[in-house]
C-alpha cells in the first residue's frame, strides 16, 4: 500500500485524509489578539525560546540518565517540540524557527554510531519509559520536518527519524528474536510503548514504507495492552473509559490518537467506531467541569460524577489536559462535529490557561528569556523549581490551591529538573487557534472565536481572510469580516457559540436558523462580508453531589482565598449576578447573589490562585450548600 495523497497539515502531516475527514487544519501564522495571542507568545518567550532548556534535554540523550532508573527525561525534547512547532505555526517567528533548527541538530548529533537517540542504554533500552521517549524523539523529529523550509535538511531529519524507528523494528515484533511490544514496559500494562503508534503511522504516510504499516498493524494487534484489549473494549463500548484495565488518562488517550492515524490510512470503520466511542465515553463519564479529566491524580475515575470531592492529593494532570484536547481535535476533524470544539474551547480558556506562569515566574524573577541563564532550572528547592516552571502540573478543583506537585518531576546533572507537564503546555496553548478556522471539503469552517486575522482559501484557491473582532467568551458579541481576493462561492460552517438565544445577521440580514449546533451559509463571498453574531451569556449554578459551581458560557467561576471566603456556603441558584468593579486581577470577574443570600465575589477560573508562590492562596470551583441531594452519589 502507498499513502494516499494527503493534506499538508501540522497535526497530521501527509496523512490520507481527504476519504476519511470532513475538517482540516490550514496551516498559517495568524495575526491574533487579546488572552490568546497573550498566552502564545507569553509560552513562546519564557520557555520555548530558552536556549539553556533545549541543550538540557538533548544532554539526556548523550548522558542517557534514564538507563539508571527506567526514567521519561527523554520525553522532554520531543513534547516541547511538538508544542513549539505548533505555535511556530502561529506566530511565524524567526527567532523561533531558528532555535528549533538548532535543537535538532544538536539532538541527531547526540545519536550513537548506529543512529539511536535514546536516554537509556544497556538492558533499560526497550524497557520502563524508553519506547514512550522514542516515540517522543519520533514526534518531535517528524513536527519538525512539517516546518522546515531547507529541503536537504529536512531530508536529513526524515532519514534520522527513520533510522530510529528501524532500530525499534529490529528489536521488537512478532517474530522469533524479537522482544513483543507488550513486554517493553512494567508500566500501565504498556500501554506507553503502545503509543507509539502515532508516530509509527505519520512516519508511514511520509515515506510510504510498507514496514512502518505493518509495525502499526502489529501493535494494533495487541489492542494496547497486555492487561486487556482496550481496542476491543471501545468498539464494543460495553463499559467506560475509568472501567478498563488500564485507567492511566495520558497514555491511553495517546494511544487512541494513534488509532485514528491508523484508521486513516486503513478505512477500517471499526476502529473509527473504536475511537470516537471511547472520546465520546471520556467525555460522557470523565470530562469535568474546567474540560479535564483524572480527578485521581491522572487516571480514569468517572471523573463527571467524582470531580466534587476532595482529591487525594493532585488532580487533573496538565498532561491529560493537553491531550485530552489533542483527541479532541482528531473527533472533530473525522466527524465535524462542532460539540468537540466546543469541549476544546471549554478546556482551554479553563484548564490550560490556567495552568500557565503568568505571575510567579515575574515576581521572584525567573523570567525563562533567551537572554536569561536558566538558573531557575538548578535550585534545590522543590516549590521554587515548580515556581519557575512555565506551566503548573495540576488543576484543583475543591478548597486547594495550585503548585502543589510537579508532574512527571525528574532531577538531572547539575542540580537542574524538570517536569512533563510544563513540556507539554505549549501544545496546549497552541491548539485553540490553530483549529479556529478550518477547511472543509466545500468550503471554511469557524470553530473558535478569536479576535485576530486568519488567511485561508476557497475550495477554488481564492484567497480569503477572516477578521474576527470580539472578547468571546467573555463577552457574547462576535464580528466576523469575510474578504475575498474575488468573488468565489462557498461554504462557511459558523459554530453556534455558547450561551443562550443565539442570533445573527450576515450583510444586515438574519441568518438562517441553526442546525443542531452550526450554522452554515452557501453563497457567493464578495471582498467585504460582514457576520455579527450574538449569544446571551448568563451566570447560572451547576449542581452536583450537593455542591454548586457557578458558570456563564465556556466560562467556569471559582473563589479566590485572596478576594473571597472559600468556605462560602452557596445557595442552589444565582438569583442576581452583576459584572464586578475591574478591581481585581482577573479577566473576568462577577458578584454573585444565591438564592440563600449569599453574595460573594468570584473571578474566572483561570486567574483564580494564581499567585502560585503563595501558600495562602486557594481556589475552589465547587461550594458546599446547605442541603445535599441523595440522589446525586456516586455510585460504588
Amino acid at each position: 500500500m502507498t499513502p494516499g495523497k494527503g493534506i499538508y497539515d501540522p497535526c497530521g502531516a501527509y496523512a490520507p485524509r481527504l476519504k476519511t475527514d470532513e475538517l482540516f487544519l490550514i496551516p498559517f501564522a495568524v495575526d491574533l489578539k487579546s488572552e490568546v495571542l497573550r498566552a502564545v507568545r507569553f509560552v513562546q518567550s519564557h520557555q520555548l525560546l530558552n536556549r539553556t532548556l533545549w541543550d538540557l534535554f538533548v544532554q539526556q540523550f548523550r548522558t542517557r540518565p534514564d538507563g539508571a532508573d527506567r526514567g521519561w527525561r527523554g520525553e522532554y525534547w520531543g513534547k516541547m517540540m511538538r508544542g513549539a512547532c505548533f505555535t511556530y505555526r502561529i506566530t511565524g517567528n524567526e527567532a523561533l524557527y531558528e532555535m528549533l533548527t538548532q535543537a535538532v541538530s544538536s539532538l541527531l548529533e547526540a545519536a550513537d554510531a548506529h543512529g539511536c537517540i535514546s536516554s537509556s542504554e544497556g538492558d533499560a533500552q526497550f524497557d520502563g519509559w524508553d519506547m514512550w521517549c522514542r516515540k517522543y524523539v519520533l514526534l518531535g523529529l517528524e513536527y519538525y520536518a512539517d516546518i522546515c523550509r531547507d529541503e536537504a535538511f529536512r531530508a536529513k531529519v526524515l532519514k534520522a527519524a527513520c533510522r530510529e524507528l528501524d532500530i525499534i523494528i529490529d528489536h521488537i515484533g512478532p517474530e522469533k528474536g524479537k522482544k513483543s511490544i507488550l513486554a517493553t514496559s512494567g508500566w500501565w500494562g504498556c500501554m506507553n510503548s503502545c503509543s507509539i503508534l502515532e508516530p509509527v503511522v505519520r512516519l508511514y504516510n511520509i515515506t510510504g514504507e510498507k514496514r512502518y504499516l505493518d509495525f502499526a498493524a502489529y501493535i494494533v494487534s495487541t489492542g494496547g495492552s497486555n492487561l486487556g484489549n482496550v481496542l476491543e473494549l471501545a468498539a464494543e463500548n460495553k463499559v467506560p473509559p475509568f472501567r478498563y484495565p488500564v485507567v492511566k488518562a495520558y497514555e491511553t488517550m495517546s494511544f487512541f490518537e494513534g488509532i485514528a492515524e491508523y484508521y486513516r490510512v486503513t478505512g477500517e470503520e471499526r476502529l473509527k467506531t473504536a475511537f470516537l466511542n471511547f472520546t465520546d465515553a471520556v467525555l460522557e463519564t470523565d470530562y469535568t467541569i474546567i474540560g479535564s479529566c483524572g480527578c485521581t491524580h491522572e487516571l480514569f475515575d468517572n471523573s463527571t460524577l467524582r470531580q466534587t470531592e476532595i482529591p487525594v492529593e493532585v488532580a487533573q494532570e496538565t498532561c491529560v489536559s493537553v491531550t485530552l484536547s489533542k483527541l479532541l481535535l482528531q473527533a472533530l476533524c473525522l466527524t465535524g462535529d462542532s460539540r468537540y470544539a466546543e469541549a476544546i474551547e471549554r478546556t482551554w480558556y479553563n484548564s490550560i490557561l490556567g495552568s500557565i506562569n503568568f505571575r510567579s515566574l515575574a515576581r521572584i524573577g525567573l523570567d525563562g528569556s533567551p537572554s536569561g541563564d536558566g538558573s531557575y532550572l538548578k535550585s534545590r528547592d522543590f516549590r521554587i523549581s515548580i515556581g519557575g516552571f512555565t506551566f503548573d502540573s495540576y488543576s484543583p478543583l475543591y478548597k486547594s490551591r495550585r503548585n502543589r506537585k510537579c508532574g512527571g518531576y525528574k532531577n538531572m546533572a547539575g542540580g537542574t529538573a524538570y517536569g512533563c507537564c510544563a513540556c507539554i503546555g505549549s501544545a496546549g496553548t497552541a491548539l485553540l487557534p490553530l483549529c479556529a478556522v478550518m477547511r472543509r471539503r466545500d468550503g471554511l469552517a469557524i470553530l473558535q472565536y478569536i479576535p485576530g486575522v486568519f488567511h485561508a482559501a476557497a475550495p477554488d484557491g481564492t484567497p480569503v481572510t477572516i477578521a474576527m473582532d470580539t472578547r468571546y467568551p467573555y463577552d457574547g458579541r462576535i464580528a466576523i469580516r469575510v474578504c475575498a481576493e474575488r468573488e468565489c462561492r462557498m461554504s462557511l460552517m459558523l459554530r453556534v457559540p455558547a450561551g443562550e438565544n443565539f442570533r445573527g445577521t450576515i450583510g444586515g440580514e438574519a441568518l438562517p436558523a441553526p442546525d443542531g449546533k452550526t450554522v452554515t451559509l452557501n453563497r457567493v463571498f464578495g471582498k467585504s462580508t460582514l457576520i455579527l453574531l450574538e449569544t446571551d451569556l448568563k451566570a447560572h449554578t451547576v449542581l452536583l453531589n450537593g455542591r454548586t459551581a457557578v458558570e456563564k458560557g465556556a466560562i467556569v467561576y471559582a473563589l479566590d482565598s485572596r478576594n473571597a471566603d472559600i468556605n462560602t456556603v452557596a445557595g442552589a441558584s444565582v438569583t442576581c449576578e452583576e459584572p464586578a468593579p475591574e478591581d481585581f486581577d482577573c479577566r473576568s470577574s462577577i458578584d454573585v447573589t444565591f438564592d440563600n443570600g449569599t453574595r460573594v465575589r468570584m473571578t474566572d477560573y483561570a486567574s483564580a490562585g494564581s499567585d502560585w508562590d503563595r501558600d495562602d492562596c486557594f481556589v475552589t470551583v465547587w461550594m458546599d450548600t446547605i442541603e445535599r441531594d441523595p440522589e446525586l452519589r456516586r455510585p460504588e
